[in-house]
């Protein structure tokens, strides 16, 4: 109910609630109570039924026989005077009416309770002690005390529903409270109101509508990806609190638990129209025209024949409410191929086919023959067959009429069988899941049979149409879509299997089919293939229900095997080539979601604050480090031994820092050389640190072999150079 006078105003109004003026002083309007809100009638019931018992309480005639009844004894009272709990008392049951009705159901189980627990102790005549307390917590939790209803009337209703058990502690806690505060001790002031609906995520507006905007964006987002997201995405707030994965994933479920239909209509907008969309009219109210709508169904139970077990096949179109019967040898989707089939001739093209969600109606055959012919299948939800009531009607009318005229409809009994079995309703049996049905009468028989009927059913008045099917049908002007040539339905529902195609082609009972169209993107995929029934060297070939090609045996056709193969080529080529062209052009477009980023620098970030601690070590102590840490000690002190105590106080009192040289890379080592050569050959004086190194590096052999790979490339060398080159030749 709206909380403002005008919201209340407005909600009359558009609701067209039924009102009256108000007698009296005051004006204002009266509304009915049946105008409001469901949930009005029966919190306005629950609270009249809540006021009513507050006034029993209340009532100065029945008040001394509860007095007693709940009378505290004597050893147990000293904590409040009669005159403060009475006025203690009194306004608690003054707050009652402002309740839930969970509350005070609650209040009166606690009180029962404690009222019993007295009543137990002055049978006895005994002080409360641990063993009596404990003796009646077992005897509560064992139903002894609510099955008494002599010495306990009160405590079954009051506990049934509310407390089925109570612990030791608790009932301790129930009683000390009531003696120091009375009746106050029994009320649950929150009732889990002020923490109904809240969690960390649903208090924080930015994190709550950040999560719930995932959800949106990604439907079927798991707990993990929100977390890191947030984390992300509002690190660095100190104003939000980023809860841990488990708080995520029960904030998730409870959001799609609360907000079912608005979640069912961001995830699957069909399924939101079968199972959310308003249909508080006719069933057929929205079905304007002929074939607008065919029910399909068939029985659950199967009919025993003369020549073996059938099953009865069904469809009704729900406008016109022409109806067809095909008897089947099972209900598989071939026969209810040949129920469309049937159906398409005789009446046209449909636009939508409801069917229920059985084998034979959710396979890929019957799903490739609507898809084919651009007819919506729509399914019913699971174990709700009212959702497609006509066909429903129709066969419990078939049950019911002439059918049950037949000579042996009630079976011919087996052994096993019993009499009363045998004797059951044929209507009941017909609807009975897993039933066996006989009839004395051949395939062919029974389906002569329902055809005669139903020329009967079409031309007989119908009660919802006011007139016959037939004429129903004849009075539609509109035009009719209709398949014109029978033979592109023998395509449609020919018996189909599935193939991969290989680079060889199709391999169907050893012979081998091709066509250039399977080398387009197709080898090593899966393909629907149907027979041709009066071919067969030909085979249909479809892919996710497109038509590919008509593939030939050449071995039964005569085709040119060569020829295709050609073909075929230069198709699969031109194919791939395209396809690369596009994943390359598609590879430059891509960029990375906000989102991912926002996750990526976050962790960078982190790991850039992450410092390993230091780990405890200790000195590694074997024979062999033990060794060479005496050699060192020995070199250590034949080197210092050499030096002039002199020189070891001065290095003692003063010690330059170190120098640390680099080694030089060869190539290095070679340039400087070059230079130091061209100084030389040009007669300047070479620096005097530099003389030892031009004199001697020449010598090694990484010299040699560099002036053997870089000779050929410089213009000029030195005689020297050409020296050792003329000599490594030799």
């Amino acid at each position: 109910m709206p909380e403002s006078e005008r919201g209340l105003q407005l909600a009359a109004s558009r609701n067209a609630w039924e009102s009256r003026k108000r007698k009296g002083r005051g004006g204002g309007q009266e509304y009915a109570i049946t105008s409001l809100p469901l949930e009005a009638i029966n919190a306005i019931k629950n609270r009249a039924a809540a006021d009513a018992h507050i006034s029993q309480l209340m009532d100065p005639k029945t008040a001394p026989a509860k007095a007693n009844n709940s009378k505290v004894p004597s050893t147990q009272i000293g904590l409040l005077d009669a005159e403060a709990r009475r006025e203690s008392d009194q306004a608690v049951l003054l707050r009652l009416p402002h309740l839930t009705v969970k509350q005070v159901a609650r209040f009166e189980a606690r009180r029962a309770v404690v009222m019993a627990w007295y009543g137990f102790l002055k049978l006895r005549g005994m002080k409360p002690t641990n063993a009596l307390y404990e003796g009646f917590v077992s005897h509560f939790n064992a139903g002894h005390l609510q099955a008494n209803k002599v010495q306990y009337p009160e405590l079954a209703p009051a506990t049934a529903g509310v407390i089925t058990s109570i612990a030791l502690r608790t009932l301790q806690l129930w009683v000390s409270d009531y003696e120091k505060v009375g009746l106050a001790a029994f009320v649950d002031g929150n009732d889990g109101a002020h923490r109904k609906g809240k969690c960390t995520i649903s208090v924080q507006k930015d994190l709550h509508d950040f999560t719930v905007a995932m959800v949106v964006a990604n439907p079927h987002v798991k707990p993990v990806h929100p977390e890191d997201a947030a984390k992300a995405r509002f690190d660095g707030h100190a104003s939000i609190k980023v809860p841990s994965y488990h708080a995520f994933r029960r904030f998730l479920n409870e959001w799609k638990k609360q907000n079912a239909e608005l979640f069912t209509a961001i995830s699957n907008p069909d399924q939101w129209k079968n199972s959310f969309m308003v249909a508080q009219g006719s069933s057929s109210e929205d079905v304007l025209r002929l074939n607008q709508r065919w029910e399909f169904d068939s029985t659950p139970a199967d009919l025993m024949l003369a020549d073996g077990r059938h099953c009865l096949l069904g469809v009704i179109d729900v406008w016109g409410r022409n109806a067809k019967l095909l008897v089947a040898k099972s209900s598989r989707a071939v026969g209810v191929g040949a129920l469309v089939r049937a159906a398409l001739l005789d009446w046209g093209k449909c636009e939508e086919a409801k069917t229920d969600n059985g084998q034979e109606y959710v396979g890929v055959y019957v799903d490739d023959v609507f898809r084919a012919l651009d007819i919506e299948q729509t399914k019913c939800p699971p174990f709700q067959p009212w959702h497609k009531p006509h066909i429903e009607h129709f066969f419990h009318t078939f049950s019911h009429d002439l059918l049950e005229l037949l000579p042996g409809y009630i079976g011919h009994n087996v052994a096993d069988r019993k009499a009363i079995e045998a004797r059951k309703a044929f209507s009941e049996r017909l609807f009975t899941k897993n039933e066996v049905v006989d009839v004395a009468m051949t395939a062919a028989e029974l389906q002569a049979f329902c055809d005669d009927w139903l020329v009967r059913y079409h031309n007989r008045k119908h009660s919802a149409l006011g007139m016959s099917p037939f004429e129903k049908a004849a009075s539609w002007t509109g035009s009719v879509e209709r398949i014109e040539n029978p033979r592109l339905l023998d395509v449609l529902l020919a018996e189909r299997i599935q193939r991969t195609v290989q680079k060889k082609g199709l391999k169907i009972d050893d012979a081998r089919f091709i066509a250039p169209e399977l080398a387009v993107n197709l080898v090593g995929r899966d393909v629907q293939v149907r027979l041709d029934p009066l071919d067969l060297g030909r085979v249909y070939v479809f892919h996710d229900g497109q038509f590919i090609c008509v593939a030939e045996c050449p071995e039964r056709t005569g085709m040119n095997r060569r020829e295709v193969a050609q073909k075929a080529k230069k198709m699969q080529a031109a194919e791939v080539g395209r396809q690369k062209r596009e994943l390359k052009a598609m590879a430059r477009k891509v960029n990375t979601d906000d989102v991912v980023q926002e996750i990526l620098r976050h962790n960078a970030a982190r790991a850039g604050t992450l410092v390993a601690m230091p780990k405890p070590t200790s000195p590694v102590n074997t024979a062999g480090t033990r060794a060479a840490a005496a050699a060192t000690n020995a070199v250590d002190r034949g080197m210092h031994a050499q030096i002039p105590a002199a020189v070891q106080r001065h290095l003692g009192q003063s010690t330059p820092a170190p120098v640390i040289s680099l080694p030089q890379s060869d190539e290095t080592k070679f340039r400087q050389w070059l230079e130091l050569d061209a100084m030389a050959r040009s007669g300047q004086a070479l620096p005097a640190d530099k003389v030892k190194f031009y004199e001697g590096w020449q010598k090694t052999a990484r010299f040699r072999y560099r002036c053997k790979s870089t000779c050929n490339v410089l213009p000029k060398i030195s005689p020297s150079l050409a020296i050792i080159n003329r000599r490594e030749e030799q």
